[in-house]
C-alpha cells in the first residue's frame, strides 16, 4: 500500500478545536483534496508479519474553525470534530486488522473464500472511510463570514452554465438538503462533461457516483447541528451553513 506524506493534526487526540496547536499542509490526490490521504511510508520490503508496517491516517487540521462560525457554535464544531476523529481511528483499525489477516493468511478459509470476519470488516470499510473523507470535505469547505458566492467566481460560472443561474443551482441543492432522512448532500462534478450534480448520499457510502469529484459537502446527520438547533430545525442549520461556505475552497475543487 503506497502512501503520501500528509497533514498533521491540530486538534488534540480528544478532537477539541480549542486545544488545536500544530500547523499542517494540505495534500492532494489526483487533483482532489482527499481524506487523510496519507500516512507514514513503509520502508523496506514486507517479509512476513514481523516486518509488517501499516500506514495510518491522521486527522486534518481544524484550526480555521476555532471560535465557531456564524450560526454554528464552537461547541457544536468541537463535538463534531470528536465524531470525525472516531472515523479516522476506526478506519485505521480496520486497515490494520484486515492487513494483518492477509499477511497471516487468516482472511481465507480452506476453500480460498473470505472468512466471515474478514468479509464483514471489508464491508464496513466504505462506511468508516467515507465518513472520514466526507467530514474532511465538509470542514474544509467552511469559513467564518464568507458571505455570498462571489459573482464571476469559478464555481459561480460553472453553476450558471449548468443550471442557468447560481440561484437555480443553490436552490436545487437546498431542496435536496430538505428531503426527509439523514445523510449528505454532495455537489459533485462529472470529470468527463464538467457538469455539476447535487447528489443525495445515504449513510456515507451509498449514492456516490463513481469517478465524480466532490465540490461541496453538506453534512445532514443531526449530529452536525443538534448542539445549536432542535432536530426539527434543519432549515436554520442550512441557513447557517450558507453563510459559512468557503467558496474559494469549493472552487478550487473544480476541474
Amino acid at each position: 500500500m503506497s502512501s503520501i506524506d500528509r497533514r498533521s493534526f491540530l486538534v488534540a487526540s480528544a478532537g477539541t478545536i480549542a486545544s488545536a496547536g500544530a500547523a499542517a499542509s494540505v495534500s492532494t490526490v489526483a487533483g482532489m483534496s482527499l481524506a487523510s490521504a496519507a500516512c507514514a511510508a513503509p520502508t523496506g520490503q514486507r517479509e512476513g508479519v514481523s516486518n509488517l508496517q501499516i500506514p495510518s491516517y491522521k486527522p486534518i487540521a481544524l484550526d480555521h474553525l476555532k471560535g465557531g462560525l456564524e450560526g454554528i457554535s464552537a461547541n457544536q464544531l468541537e463535538q463534531h470534530a470528536k465524531l470525525y476523529n472516531g472515523y479516522v481511528a476506526r478506519t485505521n483499525a480496520l486497515i490494520e486488522k484486515t492487513t494483518r489477516m492477509v499477511a497471516e493468511g487468516k482472511h481465507l478459509n480452506d476453500q480460498k473464500a473470505p472468512v466471515p470476519e474478514y468479509a464483514e470488516l471489508k464491508r464496513r470499510m466504505g462506511w468508516e472511510f467515507n465518513g472520514m473523507v466526507l467530514h474532511e470535505y465538509y470542514f474544509q469547505n467552511l469559513k467564518k463570514g464568507s458571505g455570498d458566492i462571489p459573482a464571476g467566481s469559478p464555481l459561480a460560472k460553472v453553476a450558471e452554465r449548468e443550471f442557468g443561474s447560481v440561484q437555480n443551482w443553490w436552490g436545487e441543492l437546498m431542496a435536496t438538503a430538505k428531503m426527509p432522512g439523514v445523510g449528505w448532500v454532495i455537489c459533485c462534478q462529472d470529470p468527463n462533461s464538467g457538469r455539476l450534480f447535487n447528489q443525495w448520499v445515504s449513510m456515507h457510502e451509498e449514492g456516490h457516483v463513481g469517478g465524480f469529484r466532490v465540490i461541496l459537502a453538506l453534512d445532514l446527520w443531526e449530529h452536525a447541528f443538534i448542539g445549536d438547533y432542535q432536530p426539527t430545525e434543519r432549515g436554520k442549520y442550512l441557513a447557517a451553513f450558507e453563510k459559512n461556505v468557503d467558496w474559494e475552497a469549493a472552487g478550487k475543487r473544480l476541474l
